[in-house]
């Protein structure tokens, strides 16, 4: 991820150097991401959901600059989701106190065929940080997507084996979230309004709007129904996110001390749903293989064999010795009811045949220690058929695409200095982590624009900002940082001034 994979010739230089699986940088349209395909054979992953950094993934410094933690070592400050004020030349205020550089979570749940079509072969859901019950809800979700493009789909192969039957509904409106937007997909000239500069906190679904209010309640409108114990947020007068749950409800009226506080025509969000939470701390989904189990009787004993979804097999047998069951028929529905169990296996037996002519008796706890080993023989004889991808390996230096590399090449150990210079780069200069005169450099380089989040992009609105003089500032408590528009690549940069 953090070596920002964007350009043909790059992607084109880590397939030839030997990698398997590249991720794509998440700036990336469709017509791109097409363009890359036809150039390349590696596979290609994809981020499609969560949280987005507004920087180019490998390009941003921020962090570091002014706290010491480093982003491309997992330590990230966020310096992305906290307020700055944004001013022109000469200090005269554009923004106020607004998270400029927050952006909504991505979702491109409705792009995932036109991207399996371009050639993406992996998908990627961003969790970190986050509880079980958003990986639940937002994995179910993408999946049954999936699964509704692969059924039928002979184009397409699943890359794993099983499947899974979910007991809930998937709704990314009813976890975490902070808005959504499909970012640069469909390309720069298709890009809307992609931050939310209010907050950089969930907001969920809004439920309600807010009629009128006095000191006890506020009447409301629903959009959706809401239950006590869920919790809700709204915006007050000062355009500041406040968050309460729910602990009376009567009709339409909401009764809280803040009653007075919520003002009329204030949309409630909903961001901790009681309900549906609950209902996925007690899911039960899981994935499972699929197999079918029949049984067949020789002249000396019973066979028991065991095929999976992949035609992978296992058999046993038994019965040297047993005794015939006086009650066939009870006997053939009682061996059929137990076969049909796994339990807490990998495998959903989804059929049993019983192709005999005399059945046994056996006791139930006999008939599940016996499909408990065929299963445990179908997990084994999985393990030995498995082959383990050849790993290629290119002995030839190939020449990487620039012959230089300044600071955000992220060189900082010996063995990056050395694969770089194998590959025809001279002299790469140190990492950001390992200089100290910031004073001039991009802290974070993005496609995200402040300007286009205006509706001010020069090329669509020019004059827009007419009344202001560049160069612009982004500011928070202890400094400011000067704003660089490469508006020919539509690509802004963060400067850090010492």
């Amino acid at each position: 991820t953090q070596t920002h994979n964007y350009s043909p010739e790059k992607i084109k230089f880590l397939e030839v150097s030997g990698l398997q699986r590249i991720i794509l940088a998440r700036e990336l349209s469709l017509e791109r991401i097409r363009e890359i395909s036809k150039n390349t054979n590696a596979d290609l992953e994809f981020f499609v959901h969560g949280a987005l950094c507004v920087s180019f993934s490998g390009q941003c410094y921020f962090s570091q600059a002014t706290t010491g933690r480093s982003a491309n070592r997992g330590e990230c400050s966020q310096s992305c989701r906290v307020p700055y004020d944004l001013e022109d030349k000469d200090g005269k205020v554009i923004a106020k106190n607004k998270h400029l550089l927050s952006l909504k979570d991505l979702d491109l749940s409705a792009y995932l065929r036109e991207l399996l079509e371009s050639g993406v072969t992996s998908f990627k859901i961003e969790g970190r940080l986050k509880d079980v019950n958003y990986v639940k809800n937002i994995t179910a979700y993408y999946r049954q997507k999936l699964d509704a493009i692969l059924a039928g789909n002979l184009q397409y192969g699943r890359q794993s084996s099983g499947s899974t039957n979910f007991t809930f509904t998937p709704d990314p409106e009813r976890t975490f979230s902070r808005g959504y937007t499909d970012y640069f997909i469909k390309g720069e000239d298709a890009v809307d309004t992609m931050a939310s500069w209010d907050t950089p906190k969930s907001l969920g679904k809004p439920v309600a709007e807010v009629i009128d209010n006095n000191a006890q309640y506020c009447s409301l409108s629903f959009y959706d129904k809401l239950v006590n114990g869920d919790g809700i947020c709204f915006f007050d007068d000062h355009n500041d996110l406040r968050g309460m749950f729910i602990n009376k409800l009567d009709g339409n009226k909401l009764f809280t001390e803040y009653a007075a506080h919520i003002p009329a025509g204030a949309i409630l969000y909903r961001n901790n749903d009681l309900a549906f939470e609950q209902m996925l701390s007690h899911d039960k989904s899981a994935r499972k293989i699929q197999a079918v189990i029949s049984m067949k009787q020789t002249a000396e004993m019973y066979v028991l064999t065991v095929t999976d979804e992949d035609g992978i097999e296992a058999e046993m047998h038994f019965g040297e010795s047993v005794e015939v069951a006086k009650n066939q028929e009870k006997a053939m529905a009682q061996f059929e009811l137990q076969l049909k169990k796994s339990g807490d296996s990998v495998f959903a037996v989804t059929g049993v045949s019983l192709d005999v002519t005399t059945m046994c008796f056996l006791p139930i706890s006999q008939i599940n220690d016996l499909r408990r080993t065929l299963l445990n023989r179908l997990c084994e004889a999985r393990i030995k058929q498995y082959k383990r991808p050849e790993r290629i390996r290119n002995e030839v230096a190939e020449v990487y695409p620039a012959k230089t590399l300044d600071y955000r090449g992220n060189v900082t150990n010996a063995l990056s200095k050395e694969f770089y210079e194998k590959h025809g780069v001279i002299h790469p200069a140190e990492g950001f982590e390992l200089i100290d005169d910031f004073d001039g450099k991009s802290i974070m380089t993005t496609k995200y624009c402040i300007k286009q989040e205006l509706h001010a992009c020069p090329f669509v609105n020019p004059g827009a900002l007419d009344d202001f003089q560049e160069p612009f500032y982004i500011k928070d408590k202890n400094r400011k940082y000067k704003l660089s528009f490469d508006c020919n690549r539509c690509e802004m940069r963060i400067l850090y001034e010492g």
